[in-house]
């Protein structure tokens, strides 16, 4: 599984190094004069793919081996300097070597330590995050060398569905590519159609790509209300506080009987997966705390880390699901 590190650039001479081996090229000598003959061939690899060489390297101590023995390649890295993050790229080798570190970056000044702990990064993209933009997901790093732990990659993974995804929308800013069929017309002349008219019913149409769409409208729930349940929890899954919109569905607390039902506080603003769990009492809430409760089936699965989550609620308190229907759900289900 992917994971994610931050090395910091927190003084003159670990900027200085920033330079010599992230922002430029290493030089080729430094690096093939330096290693032994059986790794030339991973490092001719390296230098093809990459291509060159690009690396950071940090001193012995306890905590910076044990965090550099845990890197993979492919692996995501961030340089910061500054109070910001300044690069991005990918592990593509480690390799412990005192001399290469020094023929590299020098040796410290003072403690004369060299950073032989290396590892080789693809090309470094430029970046200019500042920490504090990140700080949600990523904790402020105060060390030289950081290893991002498993709850927070969760956390991400949660908001994003995976960590790659996070790295190109919040770090890269890259998006994937839209769909080749331009759907969007298609959702807002029903939205449209259902929001003039106050009829959620499907407009009378052939095409059965058309009709897919619609089916996908009416799971996410009616539009007015999914809309309002959209602006009233801020874009965000109350559970796992995705922002994908296109996954985000308007779930119905007590089940429909009438547009009455759809008041604010008899919903919640759920990623897909979520609500139909929700639907099949599977996911109930603890309304003393507003936590996640998981049958015990679930529990054994990945969805193990929703349990005891505290829901994201509305910040307007009339807006926050009603207890009471809360609670005769997770009754309902035995929860």
């Amino acid at each position: 599984m992917t994971g994610m590190y931050i090395y910091c650039a927190d003084n003159e001479e670990a900027r200085h190094c920033m330079q010599v081996s992230v922002e430029d090229k290493i030089p080729r000598e430094r690096v093939i004069d330096n290693f032994s003959d059986t790794t030339y061939a991973e490092l001719l690899q390296i230098e093809q793919n990459t291509p060159g060489f690009y690396a950071w390297g940090v001193p012995p101590g306890p905590q910076n081996i044990m965090n550099w023995l845990y890197m993979a390649n492919g692996d995501i890295v961030l340089g910061v300097a500054e109070g910001a993050y300044k690069y991005a790229a990918e592990v593509v080798g480690r390799y412990e070597n005192p001399k290469a570190a020094t023929a590299i970056w020098g040796a410290a000044p003072g403690s004369g330590e060299s950073r032989e702990y290396i590892f080789f990064m693809s090309e470094p993209v430029k970046i200019n995050i500042p920490v504090k933009k990140l700080s949600e997901w990523l904790p402020v790093a105060d060390d030289e060398f950081v290893r991002i732990e498993d709850h927070h990659l969760q956390d991400i993974r949660g908001d994003f569905g995976t960590l790659k995804r996070f790295f190109k929308e919040s770090i890269l800013h890259q998006r994937d590519r839209p769909p080749s069929l331009d759907i969007s017309g298609i959702f807002k002349s029903v939205e449209d159609t259902a929001t003039a008219t106050g009829v959620f019913q499907p407009i009378s149409v052939t095409d059965a790509r058309t009709r897919h769409f619609e089916a996908i409208i009416r799971r996410r729930g009616h539009p007015r209300f999914r809309q309002a349940l959209i602006r009233a929890y801020n874009g965000r899954c109350a559970i796992s506080g995705c922002r994908s919109l296109d996954v985000l569905e308007a779930a119905l607390i007590r089940p429909y009987r009438g547009d009455h039902t759809y008041s604010i506080s008899n919903g919640i603003l759920m990623r897909s997966d979520l609500h139909t769990l929700f639907d099949l009492g599977r996911i109930g809430i603890e309304t003393r705390d507003m936590s996640v409760l998981l049958k015990e089936g679930l529990k054994k699965t990945s969805y193990r880390v929703l349990e005891g989550r505290t829901l994201r609620l509305p910040e307007r308190h009339d807006l926050q699901p009603n207890v009471d229907a809360l609670d005769a759900h997770r009754a309902t289900w035995g929860l």
